[in-house]
């Protein structure tokens, strides 16, 4: 009885000591909101920002937060009226709580000493601007300038020049949204001359008003050109000169075009997942998932009508800000927490992995839970379903149909760190219950094809940066997994000019050969593992750079792997995956074995496999594929003399279905196809590498698909040869003979930069083989 008083009384102190918000089962009531240090005057036109204003929440325990009004979710019940003067005022809810801030406005200083251009839009400019000759680009600059500023035509488009005058008081002031007039020019395509439209001109094309632009469906596709000036009406321009007092600005107009804000405003691209974006948008779902807006339903500034009506309803989301992730924007249910059905059983496959166990709660969920995978994404035309499928490893937040997405260089950031709330965008447990290394599988923006006739979708991601929490790594100890950068199930998917850095995989094509991925202009830096996922899909790069990725660059995946009678017949490796690089790009994934996806995956054995054969076998041919750190962390061929660690760079593994290479796939021979090629400008192949060649096939014949016989063949250029680890061999007319003189003098004089080996694991008999193609460099040149 001593014992049990003992740990009662205990556990009341405990209480006593740990009363907080939610503290021994009791969770405390707010009772009291307040705005923290409110501004209380303002000018006629001035803005407040009411998502970003800090209010302070008191609760009945005595304890206190604040939080931003867009974290907790307040809501605005009632906005001050800033357009004249007068007392006015607005009001904040929570819950039941409310709270009101009185307001002065007074009529604005007249005189005018600037006159500024909205700040969005002269960071545009620099970042568009063409660079100066001879300047050095950096990693984080667009490779494509001078694009068109592109603005939406379904909500409005927001431009509010400011001015700078002085009070009463001669001190600086800056009014955030000047009174202004404007003339506004059209022209049909890029190459033509403006015309001034009139004001009958306007009605139907644009609606002016209070600085924002409303386009019509009938200006989709043309080019437009304002001329914003000062109300000379309402202000004194006297100590302006007269060329500054217009901005100018110009766009193109996207048809079916949303202009966003804010991370709430992007989340109209999820007509996936939209169940769970339900309470953030306020509005009702029924079964089959149509949206129906309330009378208090989410209506953001740029908009006419409440956000949840624009989802499903839009082609493009276009960025006129960057914007930085925050997971207390995003749905409850992506992340843990202690009431998380399955909680238990998360808990469990973290036994005895404490750093993991701590950041359990509050990360990503990833579907260990009672070993369910959740599905997250439901695919309906109306009321018709779609596609029928769990997409398990596929979650997104930001998934479509239809929806592209131009950010006008803009950037979208995923954070390292938590919330305030206290969530981390990242796994802690993925999907097979791995914990060493949690696999993400979340990303931002997932493209899907719509299976329904007649709406093909061709998606395009262009002008935007975006940056991860996830980069390549070199260990293989706990580290919480990131997020993916876009994923598309869609026939067609365009990349321009997008520079990406930090993630896991950047792009996964997995439509089974109807896929058509273009990559152009664009820079992927510092990838977890692959940039590049191709599953019998067709992708195209020009003009690119994707370096740094923990795994291949490309994994050129087969999707029908057994072997059949149709294999023997010559079947074309264009059946399976096909990757055409243009010779303009750099492409570059130098890697150990030690880092973290090669381990994870068992493939490190495969780069201590190409390292260790590498003196042995490339000398006689003139090449050399490993290579080691030179000056500024450069990289240079590795000597026979050098010293320091070997790097070997990893372009591309053209596969069959990765799970099957080394099992087998129930008891079949498994067969390999896919292309990687080089061309020129002019589209000439400058040097190709395909599974099928007849090189590879006279071989694997000779073995009878036998892959334990295989003999591993190496290819560049046009020249091939295969070895038993300690010769070099070719074929004659008669079959097998000695790597030759000629043999090594064609070696020793060709130019190509990428050599291929071709492989088999030797695990069971039914192992294909596979293909890497690696970087190349002459032997023996002198380090740097």
């Amino acid at each position: 009885m001593k014992r049990y008083v003992t740990i009662f009384l205990s556990l009341m102190l405990l209480c006593t000591l740990s009363f907080s918000l939610v503290a021994c089962g009791y969770t405390a009531k707010a009772t009291n909101i307040e705005v923290v240090n409110p501004v209380t005057d303002y000018y006629v036109n001035g803005v407040i920002d009411y998502d970003n204003l800090m209010v302070k929440v008191t609760y009945d325990n005595g304890t206190s937060k604040e939080s931003l009004v867009k974290s907790l979710g307040c809501k605005i019940t009632a906005k001050a009226d800033l357009t004249k003067a007068g007392e006015t005022f607005y009001t904040i809810a929570y819950g039941d709580l409310q709270t009101t801030v009185n307001i002065t406005v007074k009529e604005a200083p007249t005189t005018v000493v600037a006159f500024n251009t909205p700040s969005f839009y002269t960071d545009y400019l620099r970042a568009s601007r063409d660079r100066a000759e001879g300047a050095v680009e950096n990693r984080g600059d667009f490779r494509k300038t001078g694009q068109i500023y592109e603005v939406g035509n379904v909500n409005k488009f927001i431009f509010r020049p400011s001015i700078t005058t002085f009070d009463a008081n001669m001190k600086e002031v800056t009014i955030p949204n000047a009174t202004t007039t404007v003339k506004v020019y059209e022209k049909a395509t890029v190459n033509e001359e403006y015309r001034l439209l009139t004001d009958t001109d306007l009605e139907g094309i644009v609606t002016v008003s209070d600085n924002t632009y409303k386009f019509s469906q009938e200006s989709a596709g043309k080019y437009y050109k304002f001329e914003v000036s000062v109300d000379e009406e309402i202000y004194n321009t006297a100590n302006l000169r007269e060329d500054d007092k217009t901005i100018e600005f110009e766009c193109k107009v996207i048809g079916g075009g949303y202009n966003v804000y804010d991370q709430i405003g992007l989340s109209v691209m999820n007509d996936l997942n939209s169940q769970h974006w339900v309470d953030i948008w306020n509005c009702t779902i029924d079964d089959d998932f149509n949206l129906t807006a309330k009378e208090d339903s989410l209506v953001l500034e740029a908009d006419d009508k409440p956000l949840c009506e624009y989802v499903g309803n839009i082609d493009f989301v276009i960025l006129h800000t960057s914007i930085e992730l925050n997971a207390d924007e995003l749905p409850d249910y992506f992340f843990w927490t202690d009431k998380t059905d399955g909680y238990q059983t998360a808990k469990d496959k973290l036994t005895g992995k404490a750093d993991a166990l701590a950041k359990l709660i509050g990360s990503l969920r990833d579907g260990v839970g009672n070993d369910q995978y959740f599905q997250i994404m439901n695919l309906k035309d109306g009321r018709a379903p779609v596609l029928d499928i769990q997409v398990n490893m596929q979650k997104s937040f930001y998934g479509t149909h239809k929806v592209s997405l131009s950010g006008n260089y803009n950037s979208i950031t995923v954070p390292t760190k938590a919330s305030e709330n206290g969530r981390n965008l990242f796994s802690v447990l993925d999907y097979e219950g791995n914990v060493d290394n949690p696999t993400p599988h979340w990303q931002i923006f997932q493209f899907y094809q719509s299976h329904v006739e007649g709406k093909a979708v061709d998606f395009t991601v262009k002008n935007v940066a975006l940056t991860g929490n996830c980069g390549q790594q070199d260990t293989q100890t706990f580290v919480p997994a990131g997020l993916n950068m876009f994923n598309t199930y869609s026939k067609s998917l365009t990349i321009d000019n997008v520079i990406g850095s930090s993630f896991y995989t950047n792009v996964a094509c997995d439509s089974y050969g109807e896929t058509g991925v273009t990559a152009t202009a664009s820079k992927l830096y510092n990838a977890y593992s692959n940039m590049f996922y191709l599953w019998r899909s067709k992708v195209s790069v020009d003009n690119c750079e994707f370096i740094g990725s923990g795994g291949p660059l490309f994994i050129i995946c087969d999707g029908n792997n057994t072997y059949n009678s149709d294999y023997s017949n010559g079947v074309s490796d264009e059946g399976g995956a096909v990757l055409t690089v243009n010779q303009n790009s750099v492409l570059q994934a130098f890697a150990t074995g030690a880092e973290s996806w090669y381990k994870l995956y068992h493939a490190n054995t495969l780069v201590n496999t190409i390292v260790g054969a590498d003196a042995a076998l490339f000398n006689n041919i003139g090449k050399t594929i490993r290579f080691v750190k030179g000056a500024n962390d450069s990289m240079v061929p590795y000597t026979n003399n050098a010293s320091g660690l070997a790097y070997v760079n990893i372009i591309a593994a053209m596969l069959c279905e990765p799970s099957d290479l080394l099992s087998g796939l129930n008891g079949s021979k498994l067969c390999v196809r896919g292309v990687y090629r080089t061309v020129d400008d002019k589209g000439n192949v400058i040097e190709e590498f395909q599974m099928r060649n007849q090189y590879v096939q006279t071989l694997s014949h000779a073995a009878g698909y036998n892959g334990t016989n295989f003999a591993p063949v190496i290819q560049t250029g046009s020249l091939f040869a295969f070895t038993d680890m300690k010769n070099l061999y070719t074929l004659g007319q008669t079959g097998q003979q000695p790597f030759g003189r000629m043999d090594g003098y064609n070696w020793m004089t060709d130019t190509h930069d990428k050599l291929a080996v071709y492989m088999s694991s030797t695990a069971t008999e039914n192992a294909p083989y596979f293909g890497v193609v690696l970087g190349s460099a002459p032997y023996g040149l002198p380090q740097a």
